[in-house]
């Protein structure tokens, strides 16, 4: 049954789940790939398990470039929520409907077994999409601040 729940609110979210790119240099096509399942949520990052290059292509379209020259996990540690696991994307995908994975919500305890030294970093092709989905994000995030609770 759990399962099912995830592939339900997966469905939902899919539809307006953003993605943008925090760079680590002067390059915006590199960076620590970051999504976020609707406009005023925070940032969170995508989990490697069961990554591979056609979900980086994707993830690249879906920030509004051509597709992956290369992709890693853990080169750049993310802070906050791991908000996608499991991400599996058709070969063509150019938005997050046409990928399944598993979502762990803002409010909610993590569906996932993830930690941030499994964050996806992306290198995209330098040549951009001529057209882009409108939940595409390229502006740059403010620097993340980490907090330490007791």
């Amino acid at each position: 049954m759990k399962n099912a729940f995830c592939l339900i609110v997966t469905a939902a979210v899919a539809a307006t789940m953003q993605v943008r790119l925090l760079p680590n240099t002067t390059a915006a096509n590199v960076g620590l790939v970051q999504v976020r399942p609707f406009s005023d949520a925070n940032w969170g990052t995508v989990c490697d398990d069961g990554f591979t290059q056609t979900e980086a292509d994707a993830l690249c379209r879906m920030a509004g470039f051509n597709g992956a020259q290369r992709w890693s996990a853990g080169n750049i540690l993310g802070v906050g929520s791991i908000y996608i696991d499991g991400l599996s994307c058709s070969v063509r995908a150019t938005s997050f409907t046409q990928c399944n994975f598993v979502y762990s919500a803002p409010s909610s305890p993590p569906r996932h077994n993830c930690h941030h030294n499994e964050d996806i970093s992306l290198a995209c092709s330098t040549q951009t999409l001529l057209t882009t989905s409108s939940t595409t994000s390229l502006t740059p995030p403010p620097t993340p601040t980490t907090t330490t609770t007791s």
